[in-house]
């Protein structure tokens, strides 16, 4: 989870973006202070109590989502250092927009259903993003080998994920098993977004 800060005007001083990177990241904010109405967010300290600020937060394949919340409490990098916690701010989440309670339920969902699909993916950093995704992942085999590992899975394979280079003779033997929509195409990193939102489609 990523968080900064610019000073604008009076009225909103400061600024905040969170974005969760990786499943686990938006897991364990759910569990710790998402669930009960909160947010933390860690290495801004210098907000006042009860001030109110708005957040952007931001799901990975959802959009963005502008709430404005309250400062609950301040973890000062003094106070953290005796407990062996980041430094940071707790907030109160006071107001929502429309469509963020139904998203966040969304999502919960998704991620409840990935660790039971397995995602085969022929990049090496895509394929670990994928896994901090929630997903099971594999390495893309060989064009040729690819019936034969769908055959003998355990896991169900969800989605095989090549670059446009490679797209052509895997869908061609993907088509031969009877599923062409198995393959899915991503040449840019800047494109998991949009990955991860069609195979939760795909569920």
């Amino acid at each position: 989870m990523g968080d900064k800060s610019q000073r604008n005007s009076k009225r909103f001083r400061v600024h905040l973006s969170v974005r969760y990177e990786v499943a686990r990241e938006f897991v364990v904010e759910y569990a710790q202070n998402l669930s009960s109405g909160g947010l933390f967010i860690r290495g801004t300290t210098d907000l006042k109590p009860l001030e109110r600020v708005p957040v952007q937060i931001e799901l990975p394949g959802f959009s963005k989502f502008l709430i404005t919340a309250e400062v609950a409490h301040i973890l000062t990098p003094e106070m953290a250092a005796t407990t062996g916690n980041a430094p940071g701010v707790g907030l109160s989440i006071i107001k929502t927009p429309t469509g963020f309670d139904e998203a966040l339920s969304s999502y919960l969902m998704r991620l409840g259903k990935r660790p039971d699909y397995c995602v085969l993916v022929a990049d090496n950093e895509c394929r670990r993003l994928v896994t901090d995704a929630g997903y099971k992942t594999d390495a893309v085999p060989a064009a040729t080998d690819l019936l034969g590992m769908i055959a003998r899975t355990t896991t169900p394979i969800l989605a095989v994920v090549v670059s446009r280079a490679q797209e052509e003779e895997y869908k061609t033997v993907a088509t031969q098993a009877g599923d062409p929509g198995l393959v899915f195409v991503i040449d840019y990193l800047e494109e998991m977004d949009d990955l991860l939102g069609r195979l939760d489609d795909a569920i």
